[in-house]
């Protein structure tokens, strides 16, 4: 059963995908989000089975290892209203994964990328209120399921506070979103044996960026990776959107 699973999946290309996942898992380490962000769009682009299933059992594992380093400073409150709309999302993002063909679940995908980094590069400012994080959490919940990466709005929200909080809180709330986006997939039959048998081999990867990210915690707090992350996760998501249109 297994060799049938994993059928074309070489040491080669093993070896991009536990690159990927590593620096991933580093760079949200460091500063709160990144691992979807930034693996994700290049993932698909090097092997679409691992989207956006295994990326969000990974994601799930990365982001509750980094709340669990820093779990005194979870903005508890804010984390539940959050969530409530994350669940929201959630459920709206499981009824069109089953909608929609996959000859343009690329597209999709590419785009709500995109629309994330917009987000991230304007930097709007939007307070930690109930209604900005239950509406964040909506947001993120359909992101997060269509793409693997529904971190964007929620850091907007949290953007100002301190570094700890920002790790912690979107540690926790990534955590349990991503659970959320699990099930929703697998009831749309988006998520069956397959996701779980890549994202077992590609936990060491995982465990070793993120034992890695404690080390530049204090050098991506200042900012100094973001453009650059930012840019490389708009290339690969423009390249996965322009591949899509011409297979349509």
């Amino acid at each position: 059963m297994f060799p049938e699973i994993i059928d074309g999946f070489g040491w080669q290309l093993y070896v991009i995908a536990a690159f990927l996942i590593a620096l991933g898992a580093a760079i949200q380490g460091g500063i709160g989000i990144g691992f979807g962000m930034f693996a994700a769009p290049f993932l698909a682009l090097v092997e679409p089975r691992l989207v956006p299933g295994t990326v969000l059992m990974l994601g799930f594992f990365v982001a509750a290892l980094i709340m669990l380093r820093e779990r005194h400073h979870v903005d508890m409150k804010g984390l539940g209203w959050s969530l409530g709309g994350r669940l929201a999302g959630t459920v709206v993002a499981g009824a069109t994964v089953a909608l929609v063909h996959e000859s343009v679940f690329g597209v999709l995908f590419a785009l709500m990328i995109l629309m994330g980094i917009g987000l991230s590069i304007i930097g709007w400012r939007l307070l930690p209120t109930r209604p900005n994080l239950i509406g964040a959490g909506i947001l993120s919940g359909y992101m997060g399921t269509i793409t693997s990466a529904g971190a964007p709005p929620m850091a907007l929200v949290y953007q100002h506070r301190s570094g700890p909080t920002i790790r912690a809180t979107m540690g926790a709330f990534l955590a349990v979103g991503a659970i959320f986006s699990v099930i929703a997939l697998a009831l749309a039959g988006r998520f069956g044996l397959m996701d779980l048998v890549f994202s077992v081999l590609l936990v060491p990867p995982m465990l070793f960026g993120t034992w890695v990210s404690r080390y530049g915690m204090s050098f991506v707090d200042r900012g100094r990776a973001r453009t650059f992350v930012l840019a490389l996760t708009a290339v690969a998501a423009m390249v996965l959107l322009v591949r899509s249109l011409i297979q349509l």
